[in-house]
């Protein structure tokens, strides 16, 4: 994201004086460009890092050009688990209040893993349930992922790195049959967080199109999101054969979801499952850490 704001705005969005950002940038804590006239611009990304980092409140997001998010603590319910709220506020189709929920966590420095595996994997439980006692529930549930999907993609462009400043990738989707859309989205915009060059290839995706773009872009990282899969056995051999391909460079396939448990393919180095998008994160990581360790001892 090529935004910048000034030492001044920061100061407002966080409620402090613009000497305090002044002194931050000069010991190192916010990295900092300058205009042709010598000024200090912070990119919005480095702006959003430190007062996550900092544990910071926002107190004028719009200052930021940010969305509002709640107020944690006033936020009616509060003696709700945050889940519990989130559920509250989608059922009650409260949308521009849920979307500032996931924000405000985000915002409080909680991981887009953390938020997924918390207070939306809960409300979305809450949610499915409906479905079982009306057909109000489908609705429910559609302008719930509506919502979530709308507050994930204000936040994703927040964490965005220059392509050229990385040089691992991490390409993911579920495949055709599978028609959900949150799920491979908060898996992309989880490992983003870990300053991956991250390429959601998006739902309902057949396999032989992931298979052609694993082929041509090598990433360190294939993540596939199964919360349906129809063709288990076609998928298995699919899967076997990619899984030989990727491992020739090292790379690992990262399987999640509700149904990764119905494939079956012979035991393979290139290829994991997980139970949870911080458990994505986890595998992420551990890639990020093998790699810069042989790019040190080389």
């Amino acid at each position: 994201m090529n935004r910048f704001v000034s030492p001044k705005e920061l100061a407002t969005s966080i409620g402090a004086s613009e000497s305090s950002l002044k002194r931050w940038v000069d010991n190192g804590h916010l990295e900092v460009t300058r205009t042709a006239g010598g000024h200090r611009r912070i990119p919005i990304n480095e702006a959003v890092r430190f007062i996550r980092d900092r544990g910071l409140h926002l107190v004028r997001p719009d200052v930021l050009g940010l969305a509002p998010s709640l107020d944690l603590t006033q936020e009616a319910h509060l003696e709700l688990p945050m889940g519990k709220r989130l559920s509250r506020l989608l059922i009650e189709g409260r949308m521009q209040e849920a979307r500032g929920l996931i924000m405000a966590l985000f915002m409080e420095g909680m991981t887009v893993a953390e938020i997924a595996d918390g207070p939306i994997a809960t409300a979305f439980e809450e949610i499915g349930e409906l479905w079982h006692h009306s057909e109000t529930g489908i609705i429910i549930e559609h302008r719930a992922t509506e919502a979530i999907i709308y507050a994930i993609n204000v936040i994703r462009p927040l964490l965005e790195v220059d392509p050229g400043e990385t040089s691992l990738t991490a390409i993911g989707c579920s495949l055709s049959g599978d028609p959900y859309i949150l799920p491979p989205l908060l898996a992309a915009v989880s490992i983003l967080e870990l300053g991956f060059r991250s390429i959601a290839l998006g739902p309902d995706l057949p396999f032989r199109v992931l298979a052609n773009e694993v082929k041509r872009l090598r990433p360190e990282l294939i993540w596939l999101s199964t919360s349906l899969v129809p063709d288990p056995k076609g998928v298995s051999a699919m899967l076997a054969e990619l899984g030989e391909e990727v491992a020739s460079w090292g790379g690992l396939i990262v399987l999640g979801g509700r149904e990764a448990h119905l494939l079956d393919y012979p035991e393979s180095p290139a290829i994991q499952s997980c139970s949870s998008m911080q458990g994505l994160v986890e595998v992420a990581g551990w890639i990020d850490r093998t790699r810069r360790s042989d790019d040190t001892a080389a």
